[in-house]
């Protein structure tokens, strides 16, 4: 039997040492004094090292699945989630994710819209990233039309979603690291956001009888903020999908509270793995070049040329825009925090 949804953790995965990072200081910190204001609900924000994770894959007898990982920090910490909710449960953020509101208010939106049974009967919680046609799910590199957000996923601790995506990453053979770029990426993105997105829809087909396309709040710029299928609750895009430039993600403080966590986007493993084997003087596309100390970053140019087409009546898509900026369309679409 599922067990109910712990009400004291929230958890994060973070290298040993403090990030050199600004952006993940600030927001681990956010969380930390979040933590501490007064509240009718004690909880606490626990941020898991990679000495505390081996310790809890070692009492598992998987550290070595968890070690052959070390290479790829994003697959370890998606391992890690997946592991730490089956077995603990809580509250999963990334380290590059800042709350909004407390975790102590995120089923109220459940409770004013199906009552005090549904949340009393919740046992995961799960949030849409991005919505949309096959085209645009190709040209943003999602793993599928609609996909769920993996930086922030609650579960209680047992729940066969997260066993399932655990047990089927343990035993998903990890490409070589010699592997072209774009195949690790595509890996890491769908045994990331695509693997969450597939177990949770195989557990809403197989016990609850529908799917993630068929919730009201996954289509595009749908106004409903929150389904619920049986234990599960799904969040509209404004959720956990904040500010972003696709899907009907508005600004996240335009939401009427709506908004429960803005993603950061600080992680460094995607361009990592997009400018993998490209040299210094490398001419064709990138997301980010860097010239001395500066960091000369296109994508807010390319978005704000999107916006300004779309206000003339102009709809441009990330198929045309290579012809028009061949030099600075980053590899990756843009994601904006």
């Amino acid at each position: 039997r599922t067990e109910a949804l712990p009400s004291g953790a929230v958890l994060s995965f973070a290298e040993d040492r403090e990030p050199d990072s600004p952006v993940l200081r600030d927001a681990i910190g956010a969380w930390r004094r979040m933590a501490q204001e007064p509240k009718s609900c004690e909880w606490q924000h626990l941020v898991w090292n990679r000495t505390s994770a081996r310790a809890l894959f070692a009492s598992l007898s998987l550290l070595d699945e968890f070690e052959r990982l070390k290479q790829w920090p994003e697959r370890q910490k998606d391992l890690f989630m997946y592991v730490v909710l089956s077995r603990v449960g809580g509250v999963f953020v990334d380290a590059d994710v800042e709350p909004l509101r407390p975790p102590t208010v995120w089923l109220d939106v459940v409770r004013r819209t199906f009552g005090d049974v549904a949340v009393e009967g919740a046992r995961l919680v799960v949030g849409l990233e991005a919505s949309g046609s096959d085209d645009e799910a190709q040209a943003w590199r999602w793993s599928g039309r609609r996909q769920l957000a993996a930086w922030t996923v609650v579960a209680a601790p047992g729940h066969p979603a997260m066993l399932r995506a655990a047990e089927r990453y343990l035993r998903s053979p990890t490409p070589s690291k010699w592997a072209h770029a774009h195949v690790q990426y595509m890996h890491s993105i769908a045994m990331g956001p695509g693997l969450l997105t597939a177990v949770v829809d195989e557990w809403l087909r197989q016990r609850h009888g529908t799917s993630i396309e068929c919730l009201p709040y996954a289509a595009r710029g749908a106004t409903t903020k929150v389904s619920l299928a049986g234990d599960t609750v799904l969040l509209g895009i404004d959720g956990f999908g904040c500010g972003q430039p696709h899907s009907g993600s508005r600004a996240c403080n335009a939401t009427e509270g709506g908004a429960l966590v803005r993603h950061l986007f600080a992680g460094a493993w995607k361009a990592a793995h997009m400018a993998e084997g490209i040299e210094d003087d490398w001419v064709g596309p990138i997301r980010r070049r860097r010239t001395g100390a500066e960091l000369k970053d296109w994508r807010l140019p390319a978005v704000a040329l999107m916006a300004h087409a779309r206000a003339s009546g102009i709809d441009l898509t990330w198929d045309i825009l290579p012809l028009l900026f061949s030099r600075v369309v980053p590899i990756e679409p843009p994601l904006l925090p």
